[in-house]
């Protein structure tokens, strides 16, 4: 996918589950604002930030008003969930996810939260996408602890 042509398929609703293909996850997420994205890993007994980058469960690449994000389900953990988000300290603006393959979309609107998240990756004998879309009024802090 490249930025300036995008072609978004069909809208999810929050909820939702989907199968991706096998291989690598390409999203895009378009923007009209400012805001970091992070991927979260947990189970019952703990929450962590997966660390990015080329050899990780997931890498992000920057353009004007959004990024792409790559997700690497061959590098997580079977027994974790995954919970991709996004924060900014002035609430959360308008996000366009976009799934390359299936190509499917969530659109969620800016929001006074300071967190959102936007798609949760987890195997069942194969790895699955559910689009989230929950709202953390207290930011980055209140994901973590959820």
């Amino acid at each position: 996918m490249e930025p300036d042509d995008i072609e978004i398929g069909r809208p999810l609703q929050v909820g939702e589950r989907i199968q991706p293909v096998a291989g690598d996850i390409r999203i895009m997420i378009d923007s009209d604002q400012d805001h970091e994205v992070i991927l979260i890993a947990r189970d019952e007994e703990r929450t962590e930030i997966v660390d990015a980058g080329p050899d990780a469960p997931y890498s992000v690449e920057r353009y004007d008003h959004g990024c792409e994000v790559t997700i690497r389900p061959s590098r997580m953990i079977g027994d974790l969930r995954y919970v991709l988000g996004a924060y900014s300290s002035n609430g959360t603006p308008n996000i366009l996810a976009t799934i390359s393959d299936p190509r499917v979309h969530l659109a969620l609107p800016r929001s006074d939260s300071a967190a959102v998240s936007i798609y949760e990756f987890y195997e069942k004998q194969d790895w699955r996408i559910k689009a989230d879309g929950g709202r953390y009024a207290g930011g980055l802090q209140a994901m973590l602890s959820s």
